[in-house]
């Protein structure tokens, strides 16, 4: 045997034969005694994992069939085994001590030793750590999590059913399934409803499998029913423990409780997010860390790895916690703010000066002496926020699911609002106005009654309720004017835009609209981020129908029309994703999904676009029948002019069966002075059911379409009448003869008509200076002639440069001929006197 090669630690007394000996969880006492060295443990292990499968296989060795048989029959055998087959190791390895020395045996004491188990606590201590973990996810609703441990649990038990065929069903296994029994039978079908898709599957799941497992275990289950005195032997009940035990890396067991809590937080601070690392024991161990812990530092410290920790399980972009976990984090969030307020001295901060001791922060705190801790609060309520608004994202809005997560906003509204008191009162300035803007997101789209509901729950907190209350109608205001103090620009930004966005919600018109133009903010907003450019949009349309509930046509038309002139609305307000043709990128469409505002914070595209169009329908019409023999025709809405063009080609049409079908007969009815149909057709428009004040609006556009089918009537009619009667006007319009008085007089005053009115008479008289369509044609002639002579004139003009042209380059070719010319007479003399030079030089040479 390889154990003949390692030392023993002794060999007669009975001290190193219990440490020899295979140690039972079940008794504590062994767990006390001196552990033999490492090497000693390498080797007793292969003995007991020698002894384990010659036991459950059964092979055909005589000392495995004596082992085997000796186990079988009780337990004390297999010790008193064990304890022999030691001795008889101990026998070859004492020929090794003889040259020993004590130091050796010294240094093996101070070693880490392990403890060797059987297998049937190995087996149950897999079944407990299993029944821990669904006891866990049982708290937090994590159907999800609980299935996942079942089934381990299910296949540890069926692994082990020799064991507990022998031992009897350990009482933790038994109460275990009694509770997820009571807990499946306590949630109906309006629960199954409320949850994700993922928990609901692993429910109906978890609730067909556990009927079947449970029958082998029907008598002891009965029995746990019939004694309740057995449910309070349970062993391990957490909220009770003051220190719990995990197992670490080699199969070590860990003790972790109040005095080494911050030095195992430490160890699991620094594995998260590394490979390997499982999130669902580190969570699990930190909760169990949080229910030992003594005093509101440590609580407070563990909250804080434990908050970030719980951020971990989503994974992916564009995916959110699921609703069991995200309402365990606020939970958690909620507790740390009740710490914070019940213990002002504890202030948590991004930046920590230096680094104490636990013991010293403890004394300071008992002193109360303020103590800074690592942390941000802020940043906890920002994740949770988005979290919170990417749920809504993924969930169908026309469900039930839907109006069931939007219960929870009061929650996150109130740790909200409960982390900007405490943030103003440590004097965090740099914090507080991202805070702040995280309310006003939750508020700025709402109405008064909303909004005033809202707060009133809100303020049943005994800290919130301790604040100055603030009128709902000026809660946006007194939040904005701190954000304009701020020096962050962008935060101002969107605070003026979530102001402009509440007044006009609200009617506010002038005030909105001052606040705008005053701000200049329309001449810089192309250069912000995407967000406060799609806040802009939303603002501005806002803005848009707040004239149009007041009776502001033309405004209404002016601030409708950016928007509603592109193909891209729902991308500008982003309520939607418009991709044609592969335009866009996978990751540019998937960043424009996360940027998607929640469904109940949509404007309606439909009643968006019939505003428009009614109102293009205002002003369009009259403004065609003005300027009908005009050629330089003024355009109000080229949208509305295509739709009507279209409309105008088709042959055959029937009743209107959408919204743009009423407007455009409507027009028409309007653009022949059919008033009343004009009317009919508006009012027919089932979308203004959604808006506030339906009645109202409808006298508006009733008086509004009167006015401008007395405009176009007259327009139409100007040239074919000398005078026209005031009081048949008033009739044909069913209006009262001063408004018609008034609508004449303003048109002739912006020099839209020619006329004058006979007070004495009551009647309109007309001058005959307007066009008429022989003028019209004469104009057109005039100027396309004017076009013609202006072409001819230009081709003249360029004929004539080039002929110019052309001779300049001759008369240029022409004086560099003579040039070259004058340039080799001129090099033929030189040649010619160089020569005779030459002739006289040599001449003179020869003679001399």
């Amino acid at each position: 045997m390889s154990s003949r090669f390692f030392r023993r630690k002794g060999k007669d007394s009975d001290s190193d034969s219990d440490d020899d000996s295979i140690v039972s969880s079940s008794e504590e006492s062994s767990q006390e005694s001196e552990y033999t060295s490492s090497e000693e443990s390498s080797s007793e292990e292969e003995t007991s994992s020698e002894e384990e499968s010659s036991s459950e296989e059964e092979s055909s060795s005589e000392e495995s069939e004596s082992e085997s048989e000796s186990e079988s029959e009780s337990e004390s055998e297999s010790e008193s085994e064990s304890e022999s087959e030691s001795e008889e190791e101990k026998r070859p390895a004492n020929r090794f001590m003889r040259g020993g020395d004590s130091s050796d045996d010294s240094s093996s004491e101070d070693e880490e030793r392990k403890v060797v188990k059987s297998v049937k606590d190995k087996k149950f201590e897999e079944i407990q750590t299993h029944t821990d973990n669904i006891k866990l996810n049982l708290e937090n609703n994590n159907w999800n999590g609980v299935q996942t441990e079942y089934d381990k649990l299910t296949r540890a038990v069926q692994k082990g059913n020799n064991i507990i065929r022998r031992e009897g069903v350990p009482i933790f296994l038994t109460s275990t399934l009694v509770l997820l029994d009571d807990k499946i039978k306590s949630v109906t079908n309006q629960d199954v409803k409320k949850m994700n898709k993922l928990n609901a599957r692993s429910f109906n799941a978890l609730k067909q499998g556990i009927k079947k497992f449970s029958k082998q275990f029907q008598s002891e289950i009965q029995k746990y029913r019939s004694q309740p005195q057995e449910k309070a032997k349970e062993v391990k009940v957490l909220d009770e423990t003051e220190s719990f035990t995990i197992i670490g890396k080699g199969g070590k067991e860990i003790q972790i409780n109040a005095d080494n809590l911050f030095e195992k937080l430490a160890e699991i601070i620094t594995t998260r997010g590394k490979k390997g690392t499982n999130k669902n024991e580190q969570s699990n161990t930190l909760v169990k860390m949080l229910k030992i812990c003594k005093t509101p530092y440590q609580k407070i410290k563990v909250l804080l790895v434990l908050i970030p920790f719980q951020f971990d399980y989503v994974s992916g972009i564009g995916n959110s916690l699921n609703n069991e976990i995200w309402t365990t984090v606020t939970n958690y969030i909620k507790q740390l703010l009740e710490l914070l307020e019940q213990n002002p001295q504890i202030v948590i901060k991004e930046t920590v000066a230096e680094e104490k001791t636990a013991a010293e922060i403890e004394e300071l705190i008992a002193a109360g002496k303020e103590v800074v801790v690592s942390g941000s609060v802020n940043s906890f309520i920002d994740r949770i926020d988005e979290e919170f608004t990417r749920s809504l994202q993924n969930i169908d809005p026309h469900t039930t699911e839907y109006i069931e997560r939007m219960k929870d906003e009061q929650l996150l509204y109130e740790l909200i609002v409960r982390a900007q008191i405490y943030l103003e009162r440590i004097q965090l300035n740099d914090k507080v106005p991202s805070i702040i803007i995280r309310r006003i997101e939750h508020i700025y789209y709402k109405p008064v009654s909303v909004i005033s509901i809202l707060e009133e729950n809100v303020r049943a907190n005994e800290v919130i309720a301790k604040t100055a209350k603030i009128d709902s109608e000026k809660l946006v205001y007194e939040l904005c004017v701190k954000i304009y103090k701020q020096d962050d620009e962008r935060l101002r930004s969107r605070a003026l835009l979530y102001h402009i966005y509440h007044d006009a919600l609200h009617d506010r018109y002038t005030s909105a609209r001052d606040l705008l133009l005053m701000s200049h903010i329309q001449e810089h907003v192309n250069t912000t981020d995407v967000t406060t450019q799609i806040i802009y949009n939303r603002a501005i349309v806002q803005l848009g129908l707040c004239a149009f509930r007041c009776g502001m046509i033309r405004e209404s038309n002016q601030c409708l029309q950016e928007i509603q002139n592109g193909q891209k609305v729902k991308e500008l307000l982003a309520q939607g994703v418009q991709s044609r043709y592969g335009d866009k990128t996978p990751e540019q469409e998937k960043l424009e999904k996360q940027r998607q505002l929640p469904f109940h914070m949509h404007i309606n595209i439909e009643l968006l676009e019939c505003i428009y169009l009614t109102c293009s329908m205002l002003l369009e019409i009259p403004n065609m029948a003005e300027n009908v023999y005009n050629v330089r025709k003024k355009i109000i809405s080229k949208n509305f002019r295509k739709l009507l063009d279209s409309s105008e080609r088709q042959t055959l049409l029937g009743p209107p069966e959408n919204t743009r079908e009423h407007i455009m007969g409507a027009s028409k009815a309007l653009a022949s002075g059919e008033w009343e149909k004009c009317r009919d057709l508006i009012c027919s428009i089932k979308i203004w059911d959604l808006m506030p004040n339906t009645d109202e609006i409808k006298k508006m556009l009733t008086r509004k379409i009167q006015e401008e089918g007395l405009r176009t009537w007259i327009f139409t009619c100007r040239n074919h009448y000398d005078n026209i009667s005031l009081n048949q006007l008033a009739k044909m319009f069913d209006l009262p003869v001063s408004d018609v008085h008034s609508i004449i007089c303003r048109m002739i005053i912006k020099e839209e008509l020619s006329a004058s009115i006979d007070e004495s008479a009551s009647i309109v008289v007309m001058s005959k200076s307007e066009e008429n369509k022989l003028h019209f044609l004469a104009q057109q002639y005039y100027e396309k002639l004017s076009k013609f002579v202006e072409t001819n004139e230009n081709l003249a003009e360029q004929r004539t440069q080039d002929n110019n042209k052309r001779n300049d380059k001759d008369q240029k070719g022409y004086q560099s001929h003579n040039n070259r010319n004058q340039n080799n007479r001129a090099n033929r003399n030189y040649n010619q006197n160089k020569n005779e030079r030459n002739q006289r030089n040599n001449q003179r040479k020869n003679n001399y």
